[in-house]
């Protein structure tokens, strides 16, 4: 996650202000035509307090993002391989739904031209949200459910190769049928 740059501390309401006047904007016009000056007018802030806590409106909507699947995205545990998937791959499919995806396209869109936004993607978001995954095997495996074979990073790429490609591509949804199928399909392969 990006961290602010010295000077003023950030005001946790001016925060808010600004990640819901983002979540707006994302809704209502995707994240194409979004600015640090319209976020700013939207959020009834100074363009240089953005500028100030963020490099980029992608690192305002990485943080956003980060923030929505801490909150939204637990790793389950409820005992049973099946039923944390279906939960965790819901969630999932939920969240990457929200705002229309435009909050995800912005960021990959953002990191295909800005390689130091790349790595902090990988390593604030994708990096996480894998590990969040794999938590679910992980403790799948420890119940004896599925072999300590099963190379994790693999069936990681399994659910989100098809999630992002789904997001970019925009051919069928992100819904609940779909992490469903991508459950059964984890399922298969690691049991």
């Amino acid at each position: 996650m990006t961290h602010p740059k010295p000077g003023r501390p950030r005001s946790e309401e001016t925060r808010r202000h600004i990640m819901q006047a983002v979540q707006e904007m994302l809704t209502e016009q995707g994240g194409s035509a979004m600015t640090m000056e319209s976020v700013a007018r939207r959020a009834g802030v100074g363009k240089q307090t953005l500028y100030r806590w963020w490099p980029s409106l992608a690192d305002i909507v990485l943080e956003m993002s980060l923030d929505y699947g801490e909150r939204t995205i637990p790793a389950p545990d409820t005992g049973a391989l099946e039923s944390d998937l279906r939960k965790f791959l819901r969630l999932t499919m939920a969240a990457a739904s929200s705002w229309n995806g435009a909050h995800l396209r912005l960021l990959m869109a953002h990191a295909q031209k800005d390689e130091e936004f790349l790595a902090r993607l990988k390593s604030d978001l994708i990096i996480v949200r894998r590990q969040a995954f794999s938590f679910v095997l992980q403790a799948a495996m420890d119940r004896g459910e599925i072999s300590r074979d099963i190379d994790l990073e693999f069936v990681a790429d399994m659910v989100y190769g098809p999630m992002w490609y789904r997001l970019q591509v925009g051919h069928a949804p992100l819904d609940t049928a779909f992490a469903d199928k991508l459950a059964r399909s984890v399922l298969a392969y690691v049991t």
